[in-house]
């Protein structure tokens, strides 16, 4: 049986109130933690929005790794060597924080 995961419900939701197209900024991310958002041998750590309204995940290896950071949008993930170049192109690329809807 397949484990659902936080990715999972946010779609599945975004699917029934916008269509395939985009996520609906009214669907709450308060209630998941980064960490519901782990992949992997990836850990979420930062959970954030993108400008339409979906899920943006920084994520850190948890075994040593050659660019153990991460961030994961919908199905694209970027690979970084440092959290500070993984935090720069959040900020470049306009993302929130989650929990405060503050800028990157």
């Amino acid at each position: 049986m397949k484990k659902i995961t936080a990715f999972d419900l946010i779609e599945e939701a975004s699917v029934l109130n916008v269509g395939v197209f985009g996520f609906a900024k009214s669907i709450p991310l308060k209630q998941f933690k980064a960490e519901d958002f782990s992949a992997g041998p990836y850990v979420g750590r930062v959970l954030m929005r993108h400008p339409d309204g979906g899920p943006v995940v920084l994520m850190e290896a948890m075994s040593p790794m050659p660019y153990p950071w991460c961030v994961m949008y919908r199905s694209d993930a970027q690979y970084f060597m440092a959290k500070k170049q993984a935090l720069d192109y959040c900020h470049n690329r306009r993302y929130t924080f989650a929990d405060t809807g503050m800028p990157v």
